[in-house]
């Protein structure tokens, strides 16, 4: 049904609409074929698929519906569209690929040219065209939208668009075309127009923002205060220079540019010019003399950089006329020459520096310090920056802006390089000159061998500290009343307490309450000879560490004063003990069960030998039975006992683990009904038991004795969970998990399961423990109160059925696991009964071998009563002697497994040199370990397990002589 919520449809194009669904979906039904129509909301956009059936009307459209659920549309990107179109399925077409391809459209559609017109001037992403319509064309259209020059993509859409056609559409302007018959492609094409457009668009700006930075730095250049060049390198030339510049020079524009800046310094080689600068690619700055217009030499500095311009290698120069500050300096170095000799005899580093850093006198001190020249100071190429490593460039900064405020400097601490690249601590104090703003004078202390004591000492106590705070253990210190005076850090990664936390507070916060009287004790007398005492502390969290304590006493003045201590964490020490110890407790446990596995496997041997004497003569005697006997009812109880008993054999030796995997068709219902009254003894009489078994459930293919195993594991598991008692359920339900349903699952598929589930009302488990429950050994149980491989083999059992398991638990809330089993629809229906169809017999000779003598009689009575010839051997070595006999006569062996003196593979070993030619049946009550089923599949014999049926022995031994089965080869 379509839906208009917001109310938006008139109440005709509400029913039209509804009309044309009604109508096409009454058709469809007829028409009795599955297709796909697609029905849409025009007025909100919003898509609705509807599952109908496929119908044919004349025009030879193929329609149908189904309902879907529309993607939500905060998940696509929005999408401004102008649609020119006439057709509204082809528009709907349109629109829908536009939201599978990941769009949320919202459009205008138009369909003449004066609608194309209006909706031009609106705000859109793209523009999509139909090339064929009754009044208009796509092409028209194009050149409509060309005319406004508007930046957005245009694309043509086409029920049969010429290649002819479609370049030329390209060539007029249009940003793709797409084909109706192939519209999937149409989502592809907005998205790389849409991308071309903002390309473009990127494009535009970065040349308008290009053009706008040119302007921008070209009218910094001319309006400049400062004078600049523009130097061509390899001529010399200059290229263009700011009118600071013409005026600094006294030159015009054409008159600057005709000459070279070697007119202007003779030295630009080695300053401007200068190659190695060039090839660094970094900026450079020199000072030279440039001679002006008027012939007057004025001092500059010129800070250069190479650039390319329009394509063009240049340098850049600013150049900054000095003059004036290099004559005050000049004249300041002359007042200060009378005192140059009490600077020079001084032992003390003296040097005079500008405020910008530069130096320009020191005396012989400072240069033996450094390891400078005189030269290299009158050339000026000495200053604070470069002879000061870089982290200490703050505090001449800090002491330079202190010199300007006060005219002194408070005396700091500085390295200073050396020439041959060594650094020397220094103390370092200035002053300003007196009548001078920019120029000052420090003074310069080695403080070389005072650092080097400074070091050694500060290294001593640094390796001590070292030693004491990285050391393995806790070392402390503490008064004779246990107060700690001092303690490492070691003992936060111990207890988890801090330092601050600990020093002030007594010992005995942090030992365990059984130790503290013992360790208080044993400072006074064991503290100095050495002694370890165990203890345990107790960490911040609450957990205890097992350490072990050496402590001495500290005296003063011949009396105790305070005693230090050792303190080393044993906790891992412990913790492997403990574990050693749970490893061998774990081992008993896996002896103890190994051992029961055997014992089963022994006891079984023995039931099953008797079950089968039991259930094979109550079946011989209700076979001679009628069943209107008084006594025909107790004989099929005796009957369903032994198959029960025979059943509980074999539990118990799935229990040791020695049962091979036997798969049938399974009900799980039947199963769990069939053994619901053993559970319910197995776990006790305090446990309320309840079954809720859904009837709708397929069969699965399973061994229903592992099923079982699973039921006992899970009830049992339950049980545990329950100490005081409660209730356990078993409920049955057929789940059908689809794609999306088995995405979280990784051991599932998408299929039909039957699903049991057991729900306890115990004490449940926390998420911790759920993270563990299926590891083999782990266990939540006490001491020799669980192997911890219960659930282990639960797991194991249904993940070897092709199935899986999940847990749901909390604490205090219970525990429900869920088993999930894959239907198997594809095999048959096998019945829990024996057929009683009449069994056939047969004249053959048959050789039977069997130890106990009440099978052997049982097994006689049964084949003679089918007619056959019987040979009885109650060993090996007598069946042996028996077949020497009469070799030819004998049709069948029938071989008990395990007998004494000589067991059945050895008789068939020895029976291969015989030459007969006659199959062989083996018997046993063993489990598959000890029958060692690869030899019998090796072999192709045929296996009869005790205990088995009359019916059973008589079938199989019919089938064995019309098939003729293993032979002995």
């Amino acid at each position: 049904m379509l839906e208009d919520p917001a109310g938006n449809l008139t109440g005709n194009q509400f029913q039209a609409h509804q009309s044309t669904v009604s109508f096409v979906r009454a058709v469809a039904v007829m028409a009795r074929a599955l297709e796909n129509i697609e029905t849409r909301d025009i007025s909100k956009c919003v898509w609705i698929f509807d599952r109908g059936c496929r119908l044919r009307i004349r025009s030879g459209f193929l329609m149908s519906s189904s309902p879907i659920i529309s993607r939500p549309a905060s998940a696509r990107a929005l999408l401004r569209v102008l649609l020119l179109e006439d057709n509204c399925l082809d528009a709907d077409t349109t629109i829908m690929t536009l939201e599978r391809a990941g769009y949320s459209p919202s459009y205008d559609r138009v369909q003449t040219r004066n609608e194309f017109l209006e909706r031009l001037s609106g705000d859109y992403d793209i523009i999509l065209a139909d090339y064929n319509l009754p009044s208009f064309d796509g092409i028209s259209a194009l050149k409509l939208f060309l005319e406004k020059e508007l930046d957005i993509p245009f694309i043509l859409i086409s029920g049969a668009l010429g290649e002819e056609t479609a370049i030329e559409s390209l060539k007029t302007g249009a940003t793709d075309y797409v084909l109706k018959r192939d519209i999937r492609r149409l989502g592809p094409a907005v998205r790389r127009a849409l991308r071309e457009c903002e390309e473009k668009r990127q494009r535009k700006r970065a040349e308008a923002a290009m053009r706008e930075s040119d302007e921008r730095y070209r009218q910094l250049f001319e309006r400049s205060l400062a004078i600049k060049l523009l130097i061509n390198p390899e001529s010399g030339e200059i290229d263009y220079a700011n009118p600071a510049a013409c005026k600094f020079y006294g030159y015009d524009l054409d008159h600057i540019r005709a000459i070279n800046i070697r007119d202007i310094d003779a030295h630009s080689e080695q300053n401007q010019l200068s190659g190695q600068s060039l090839s660094s690619n970094k900026p450079w700055s020199s000072l030279c003399h440039h001679k002006l217009a008027s012939g007057e030499a004025r001092f500059v500095e010129v800070q250069s950089s190479a650039i390319n311009l329009g394509g063009k290698n240049l340098i850049y120069s600013i150049v900054n006329d000095i003059t004036e500050r290099m004559l005050t300096q000049e004249a300041l170095l002359k007042s200060e020459s009378r005192l140059r000799s009490l600077v020079e005899s001084n032992l003390v580093g003296i040097l005079f520096s500008t405020l910008d850093g530069e130096i320009f006198d020191a005396n012989e001190a400072f240069l033996s310090l450094v390891g400078h020249t005189e030269e290299e100071v009158r050339e000026r190429r000495l200053s604070w920056s470069n002879l000061t490593p870089r982290k200490f460039h703050f505090r001449d900064r800090r002491a330079m802006d202190e010199l300007k405020s006060t005219g002194a400097c408070t005396a700091y601490e500085k390295e200073l390089n050396r020439r041959d690249g060594e650094s020397i601590p220094v103390l370092v104090g200035c002053a300003m000159l007196e009548g001078s703003e920019d120029t000052f004078i420090s003074f310069i202390l080695d403080l070389t061998e005072r650092k080097k004591a400074e070091f050694a000492l500060r290294k001593s106590e640094e390796k001590y500290r070292d030693l004491y705070e990285n050391a393995s253990d806790v070392i402390y210190t503490h008064d004779l009343d246990g107060n700690f005076t001092s303690i490492n850090s070691r003992v936060e990664a111990v207890t988890g307490y801090r330092v601050s936390e600990l020093v002030g507070g007594n010992i005995s916060n942090v030992l365990a309450p059984e130790n503290r009287g013992l360790l208080l004790d044993s400072f006074k007398t064991h503290a100095n000879n050495g002694h370890a005492i165990e203890a345990e502390l107790i960490s911040k969290a609450g957990s205890r560490i097992s350490v072990e304590i050496n402590s001495r006493v500290i005296f003063e003045d011949g009396r105790p004063v305070a005693i230090q201590g050792i303190a080393r964490d044993v906790s891992e020490r412990k913790h492997a003990e403990a574990q050693r110890r749970q490893l061998e407790e774990e081992l008993i446990q896996a002896q103890k069960l190994e051992s029961i596995g055997r014992l089963a496997g022994g006891v079984a041997h023995d039931f099953n030998n008797l079950l089968t004497a039991i259930l094979g003569n109550a079946q011989l005697v209700i076979a001679e039975t009628a069943p209107d006997h008084p006594d025909y009812g107790k004989l099929v109880q005796i009957e369903k006992a032994a198959v029960r008993a025979a059943s509980l054999t074999r539990q118990l030796l799935i229990f040791g683990r020695r049962q091979k995997l036997e798969r049938r068709t399974v009900n799980i219902n039947e199963t769990i009904n069939d053994f619901i009254k053993l559970l319910q003894r197995i776990i006790g009489e305090d446990v309320d038991v309840c079954v809720s078994a859904s009837p709708e459930i397929g069969p699965i293919f399973a061994d229903p004795r592992q099923i079982e195993q699973v039921i006992m594991n899970l009830g049992v598991n339950a049980r545990d969970a329950m100490p005081g008692g409660g209730r356990l359920t078993i409920a049955t339900a057929q789940i059908d998990l689809d794609y999306e349903a088995v995405c979280d699952r990784p051991l599932a598929h998408a299929g039909s399961y039957a699903r049991f589930t057991v729900t306890d009302t115990g004490v449940g488990m926390d998420e911790e423990t759920l993270q563990h429950i299926f590891e083999p050994f782990f266990t939540t149980k006490g001491v020799e109160k669980g192997t911890g491989l219960g659930l282990a083999v639960v797991y194991g059992i249904v993940n070897q059925h092709e199935g899986f398991i999940e847990v749901e638990s909390s604490p205090g809330l219970g525990t429900t696991f869920s088993v999930y089993l894959p239907i198997n629809d594809t095999v048959g229906e096998e019945s829990s009964h024996e057929v009683s169809s009449p069994l056939r017999g047969g004249v053959e000779t048959v050789l039977i071998a069997e130890d106990e003598e009440i099978l052997r009689r049982l097994i006689k009575e049964v084949l003679s009563g089918l007619g056959y010839n019987v040979l009885l051997a109650a060993d090996g070595e007598e069946a042996l002697r028996l077949f020497s006999t009469s070799p030819q006569a004998i049709s069948l062996v029938l071989l008990d497994f395990v007998m004494p003196r000589m067991g059945g593979r050895d008789v068939y070993e020895r029976l291969r040199g015989l030459g007969n030619k006659a199959p062989v049946i083996f018997m046993t009550g063993h489990s598959t370990e000890v029958i060692q089923g690869e030899f019998l599949e090796t072999i192709g014999a045929r296996l009869i397990r005790k205990p088995y049926s009359v019916g059973e022995l008589g079938r199989i031994v019919r089938e064995v002589l019309d098939h003729q089965g293993a032979r002995i080869s």
